[in-house]
């Protein structure tokens, strides 16, 4: 899923992956409990409200998912303490 229709774009022409989705991340437009996984990719940092778009990925998984999410933080003083 992407929040740029020109990502999107992209990724449908990718057979490799699944379909393309243009959505918000603080409200999925994805069936909960459906993924076995899902990948936040350097995006946290960017949201308006990261723990409401964390709690919607973590709705979207399955029972025993796996969440994995990377961001930057370029100095530990400034990281917020609930993630470091």
């Amino acid at each position: 899923m992407d929040y740029t229709r020109r990502a999107a774009r992209w990724l449908l022409g990718a057979t490799a992956h699944p379909p393309a989705v243009v959505g918000d991340a603080h409200a999925l437009p994805l069936t909960s409990a459906a993924y076995d996984a899902v990948l936040v990719e350097c995006a946290v940092s960017t949201f308006a409200d990261a723990p409401r778009a964390l709690a919607q990925a973590a709705r979207v998984l399955r029972p025993g998912g796996q969440l994995a999410m990377t961001d930057v933080v370029l100095r530990r003083d400034l990281a917020q303490p609930t993630v470091i």
